[in-house]
């Protein structure tokens, strides 16, 4: 075994080839086996994920979901024991204290630790943050509202591209304009 020339590592496991053509490597004190290099980087893999749950099992989780694009964003959060990860879809699974099983199938997920007190900070950081966009929303729009009122704007649209376009663009300017 010791003997075997080294192939690769593969997240921190030495794989060796033996003499048989079959690659091999020892994970948590258990040597596993594969006869093509691919199979025994999937087996390391799936040996990790069950260490990872089985160490995962029953931890308290506090877990914020931010939907939305841009500067707009609804913000839930959910209280329960973290379930799995599914590692085709990269769904989440929380059981909450009700027993029902969530999966959480957002890509913006924020765990905390139960009671971590962080999780007040970011509470009052988000609400900050929506009274700051309501804000910014509403000074925009009467941004907006004034250079309506005030100001003229020269949309062409498709007609852009034609001389009697700017002819009657150029026309509503001298108009505004005097």
């Amino acid at each position: 075994m010791a003997t075997d020339p080294k192939v690769t590592t593969h997240a921190g496991v030495a794989i060796y080839v033996g003499a048989d053509g079959d690659f091999y490597g020892v994970v948590d004190s258990h040597k596993r086996e594969a006869r093509t290099l691919v199979a025994l980087k999937r087996e390391i893999d799936n040996s990790r994920r069950l260490s990872s749950r089985a160490a995962a099992a029953d931890l308290e989780a506090v877990v914020l979901v931010r939907d939305g694009y841009g500067h707009t964003h609804r913000e839930t959060w959910y209280e329960g024991t973290f379930a799995g990860l599914n590692a085709h879809t990269g769904d989440v699974s929380l059981k909450l204290a009700t027993g029902k099983l969530l999966s959480l199938t957002h890509h913006r997920l924020r765990f905390f630790k139960a009671g971590d007190p962080a999780i007040a900070r970011i509470k009052e950081l988000l609400d900050a943050n929506r009274v700051a966009q309501k804000a910014a929303e509403v000074a925009d729009n009467a941004l907006d509202d004034a250079l309506k009122a005030s100001s003229f704007e020269i949309d062409m649209g498709y007609a852009r591209r034609t001389t009697e376009g700017a002819a009657k663009a150029e026309e509503a300017l001298l108009k505004a304009l005097a």
